[in-house]
């Protein structure tokens, strides 16, 4: 049989794991991979904004100094 195959590759314990997922596992699992693309996506925009933070030695528990419009 000639692919496409889906595949499902994770780290675990430091190792690449893949699995190959049917048809019918993919659409059942599709939302948990959308999820798990979009939990990628905020982390990556979470340490670009801590970033921010520790290179203006700003000090994360202070309150911003912006004013907010009520």
């Amino acid at each position: 049989m000639h692919g496409p195959y889906w595949s499902w590759t994770r780290k675990v314990d430091n190792k690449t794991q893949t699995r190959y997922l049917s048809d019918d596992e993919v659409d059942d699992y599709q939302a948990f991979f959308d999820n798990a693309k979009r939990l990628r996506s905020l982390l990556v925009e979470l340490e670009a904004l801590s970033l921010s933070v520790v290179e203006r030695g700003g000090d994360p528990n202070k309150p911003s100094n912006r004013s907010r419009t009520r």
